[in-house]
């Protein structure tokens, strides 16, 4: 099986995105996108849409709410801004 090069720098873009990328997959991740415009676009598009679900509200049992967001804000800043978090940021508060 073939799996297209794209798809594979794109599942890394949602992995990053969740928090759960290695600190080396996720400086492989950063040198792609250094050169390729169409992964470049999925993140962006990928953050578009993380932005616009941040305008939804939802009840959830506040105990779940602060153990996912507690931590440190970096899921956040990662879902919102994936290039302000520098690598190692997070990696003791994760």
């Amino acid at each position: 099986m073939n799996i297209d090069h794209h798809d594979t720098f794109q599942r890394m873009i949602d992995e990053s995105l969740a928090g759960v990328l290695s600190a080396e997959r996720e400086r492989s991740l950063r040198e792609h996108l250094s050169t390729c415009v169409p992964c470049r676009e999925y993140l962006s598009a990928s953050n578009r849409v993380i932005a616009g679900l941040s305008g939804f509200s939802f009840e959830v049992n506040p105990t779940l709410n602060a153990g996912f967001w507690q931590p440190s804000g970096c899921r956040r800043k990662r879902a919102v801004g994936f290039l302000r978090v520098t690598p190692g940021q997070c990696d003791s508060t994760a």
